[in-house]
């Protein structure tokens, strides 16, 4: 090991995507996560090659476009030791708007991701979507013959078992005013992670009238069980 290696820190950023930031795919966050990592100011360890840029892992299952989160998480390097707080200050100064670091740590030498085993997220429904259509405005398949082999396979079928949702109340702080003002209720969809992962959009079948953009989805939380 040589010395610049010994000096290098990881550190885990968690961070929300915020309403104004739903339209951002996976590789357009990945991409600015980048961009404001360069810009900080930081002594950021970058990749070798003819085309040097951040090492940024990043820990969470992709979100679909058009939906937010609280939980993200990615991993990057430094080549020197800088405090969390004036790490988490740096980068907070250089994200664009709507992605929004809102804790950071060190990683301990070995230190794997942890690999939560369930997401939760809460499912709002447009005022207005459902009419006068009866509760609840989506369900969960007993069988999974509308799902093509491609579309779905044996262990996302499983995993899609562990589906589970409950109307809630709206939490305070996932853009309340926008949420009150647009949707009229809430439900709490739990859905597997780790390598059986399935998009809880790809898992419900909708109650008509209700159509797909009636629904927004925001992340809450991992879940380790």
């Amino acid at each position: 090991m040589t010395l610049s290696e010994e000096t290098r820190t990881t550190i885990e950023v968690q961070f929300g995507k915020k309403w104004e930031a739903r339209l951002l795919s996976h590789l357009d966050v990945m991409r600015a996560l980048s961009r404001a990592l360069r810009r900080t100011g930081l002594p950021i360890y970058f990749t070798e090659g003819f085309n040097p840029k951040p090492k940024v892992s990043y820990l969470t299952q992709p979100l679909a476009v058009g939906h937010t989160s609280e939980c993200e998480r990615f991993r990057f390097m430094l080549e020197e030791e800088k405090s969390v707080e004036e790490t988490l200050r740096a980068l907070a100064a250089k994200m664009p708007p709507g992605l929004e670091p809102t804790a950071a740590r060190y990683v301990r030498e070995g230190e794997k991701p942890a690999v939560p085993t369930a997401m939760e997220y809460i499912l709002f429904l447009r005022k207005g979507a459902r009419g006068d259509a009866p509760q609840p405005p989506f369900s969960m398949p007993e069988e999974f013959g509308w799902m093509s082999p491609r579309e779905a396979a044996p262990s996302e079928i499983a995993a899609a078992r562990l589906f589970d949702s409950r109307e809630t109340t709206a939490p305070r702080g996932t853009a309340a005013d926008f949420i009150s003002g647009s949707f009229e209720s809430a439900y709490v969809i739990k859905t597997a992670a780790g390598s059986a992962f399935r998009r809880p959009d790809r898992i419900i079948i909708l109650a008509p009238p209700v159509v797909k953009e009636d629904f927004f989805f925001h992340r809450l939380r991992e879940i380790a069980e």
